[in-house]
C-alpha cells in the first residue's frame, strides 16, 4: 500500500511539474513574440567617466584575548576586509605605507587630520576578541573622516 502512495505522489509532483514548465515555456513565446513584434532600436552607451572611487583607511585592528589564538584570526578577517574593499571597485585603499607617517591608530583618540593628510574620507577601525566562552566578536566603526 505504502508502494503504490509513493508512486502516485511520485506520478503527481511530476505531471505538476510538467505543467509549471510548461506553462513557464509557453509565457516565455509569448513574452518573446510580442517583443519580436516591435521594432528594436540600436542601443549605444557610452561612458566618458566613472564616478571616483573613495578613498579609505584601514588601520590594523584592535585585539583582545588569548595571543596565539587571536593573531592569525586577526589577520584572516583584516585581509578578507581589505579584499572584499578592494574588489568592490567603489572603495581605494590608502597604501599602508602612508600609514606610517602619522600617528599609530589609537580609538580612544582618533587624529581625523592626520587620516585626512594621507587622503583618506572614510576611517574603518576594527575590534576582533575571542571571549571566555571561545566566542569569536568583531565589531567594526567605520568614520567620514572630513566630518
Amino acid at each position: 500500500m505504502g508502494e503504490k502512495m509513493n508512486l502516485k505522489v511520485i506520478r503527481t509532483v511530476k505531471t505538476f511539474s510538467i505543467i509549471v514548465i510548461g506553462t513557464i515555456l509557453m509565457f516565455a513565446g509569448l513574452v518573446g513574440s510580442s517583443v519580436n513584434g516591435y521594432a528594436q532600436q540600436e542601443v549605444r552607451i557610452q561612458i566618458t567617466e566613472g564616478m571616483p572611487m573613495i578613498p579609505v583607511a584601514l588601520p590594523s585592528f584592535q585585539t583582545a584575548g588569548d595571543p596565539a589564538i587571536i593573531e592569525d584570526l586577526k589577520q584572516e578577517v583584516y585581509d578578507t576586509l581589505w579584499n572584499d574593499l578592494a574588489y568592490t571597485r567603489v572603495f581605494k585603499l590608502v597604501s599602508k605605507e602612508y600609514y606610517s607617517y602619522i600617528q599609530k591608530f589609537d580609538p580612544n583618540n582618533i587624529r581625523f587630520r592626520d587620516w585626512e593628510s594621507i587622503q583618506a574620507n572614510i576611517l574603518i577601525s576594527g575590534r576582533l576578541e575571542v571571549s571566555a566562552a571561545d566566542r569569536i566578536v568583531f565589531s567594526i566603526r567605520v568614520y567620514d573622516v572630513k566630518s
